[in-house]
């Protein structure tokens, strides 16, 4: 989603290009608009959630807890 590392602009993945279009946007209304944009990126694998914008490197885990009560069950029948 976010492209090879290193890449030009034009290999962007959907993120990248996605934010860049936010902050521009932004920069165009800056005299009829004020934006406050607050970003967050997180990557959930083996039951971790990653900060993705840490920039020492860390990529720190924070435990990902998914209590019952946010469980859906959908049965359909076809």
């Amino acid at each position: 989603m976010t492209g090879p590392n290193g890449a030009s602009e034009e290999d962007w993945g959907v993120n990248y290009r996605a934010l860049n279009d936010l902050f521009s946007i932004s920069q165009n209304r800056r005299d009829s608009f004020l934006y406050e944009i607050q970003v967050q990126m997180v990557e959930i694998y083996n039951e971790q959630v990653r900060d993705l914008l840490l920039s020492d490197g860390s990529r720190k885990k924070y435990p990902f807890l998914l209590g019952l009560c946010d469980l859906i069950m959908h049965i359909l029948t076809i």
